[in-house]
């Protein structure tokens, strides 16, 4: 069932952006990014996984998997970009975040890869998006 939502979200996501109204999509600025995430909790998929992510407003940020799995990073706002180093690697990866109503898209500027998510003020780790955010509104 995870599955087809997922297919179904990205079908949707993929028309949404190709239709006229995606005028209303606004991509964020770095102070714009920095405002919208701090002291807020994240809900989505990353392909068939449920995930949450925290984004403390000191940079610091602790995402969890529906598996349980978590990982700690470092995030910063910059231009135009929301930018990510994990603890575990050490990569950095960054990408354009974008709002339209009341959800959120992080755009992989290399591959065009969207992560649709919704938005929680306060730091709630949870995978059980049912309780924590219906991507579907």
């Amino acid at each position: 069932m995870v599955r087809s939502f997922t297919s179904f979200a990205l079908f949707a996501l993929a028309i949404a952006f190709a239709h006229p109204a995606a005028a209303e999509r606004l991509k964020l600025s770095g102070s714009e990014i920095k405002q919208l995430l701090s002291g807020k909790t994240a809900y989505g998929y990353r392909g068939d996984t449920a995930y949450s992510v925290y984004f403390a407003p000191d940079g610091t940020m602790v995402e969890q998997e529906k598996d349980g799995k978590r990982r700690i990073g470092h995030w910063v706002a910059k231009q135009t970009e929301h930018c990510v180093t994990w603890q575990d690697d050490g990569a950095e990866s960054c990408m354009a975040l974008y709002r339209d109503r009341g959800q959120i898209f992080w755009v992989d500027p290399s591959t065009g890869a969207m992560n649709l998510a919704k938005l929680k003020s306060g730091k709630n780790l949870s995978t059980d998006l049912t309780q924590s955010a219906d991507l579907s509104q």
